[in-house]
């Protein structure tokens, strides 16, 4: 795999004025390789879409690379668009490694910079996998269950977005809601799909509170039929 252009957050630069985390781990395996074209589209389009001050990560897997961070911490609007060049599926699905590598490294963000900001970071983390898992070596899906429902209970939205497979029965067996859970097809439809429901959950994610003790107030609208970020199917 072709390394992706190097876009990560600088620690001199302080931190961005937005509270929220997006992090999106997307499955790079060979079957996803149809796709490839769309995904690179719908991030795109993703990171054009929501506020230019939310902080993105996004991830691809595989189960040759194992992991590569595409984008580290990086507000949306700061982000260079995605090439073909930094998006290139093979080989199998390590799931549960990759969805357990990503969470630890966004407690640890959050954390930092909650010690910077006296913000706590409200966090949407999305995964879109066309497969099960199939070549984890380091997390068990009782490990990535035990994550996940923890951070949710911690106040972080958290999607699956399966595209083409019984997505249900894969998001309840990571332990997350289904009413964050969508079944799309595998096609372009589905993947942009997908993509716009992340985006969706970032502009509803509500404004975690302050840890000074005083809360964030966000603004409310009312819910259209675009802003359903909810279960279901494409």
């Amino acid at each position: 795999m072709t390394q992706p252009t190097d876009q990560t957050a600088s620690s001199a630069n302080p931190p961005s004025e937005s509270t929220s985390h997006l992090v999106v781990v997307i499955d790079a395996s060979g079957s996803m390789a149809p796709l490839q074209g769309f995904v690179i589209e719908g991030a795109n389009t993703l990171l054009a879409d929501i506020d230019p001050s939310v902080r993105v990560t996004l991830i691809q897997f595989d189960s040759r690379d194992h992991q590569v961070v595409m984008v580290d911490e990086v507000p949306a609007g700061e982000v260079a668009p995605l090439t073909v060049a930094d998006y290139q599926p093979n080989a199998g699905t390590p799931l549960y490694d990759a969805v357990g590598t990503a969470v630890g490294s966004a407690i640890g963000q959050g954390a930092l910079y909650e010690a910077l900001t006296g913000n706590k970071a409200g966090v949407v983390f999305a995964i879109i996998s066309d497969g099960q898992e199939n070549a984890s070596t380091r997390f068990s899906a009782t490990d990535v269950r035990r994550l996940l429902e923890r951070q949710q209970e911690e106040g972080w939205t958290v999607q699956f977005l399966g595209l083409g497979i019984d997505a249900f029965a894969e998001g309840a067996h990571l332990g997350i809601d289904a009413a964050h859970t969508v079944a799309s097809r595998h096609d372009r439809a589905g993947t942009l799909g997908s993509f716009a429901l992340v985006s969706c959950a970032v502009r509803r994610s509500p404004a975690p509170a302050s840890t000074s003790g005083l809360s964030t107030s966000a603004s409310s609208s009312p819910n259209s039929d675009s802003d359903n970020a909810s279960g279901g199917q494409l």
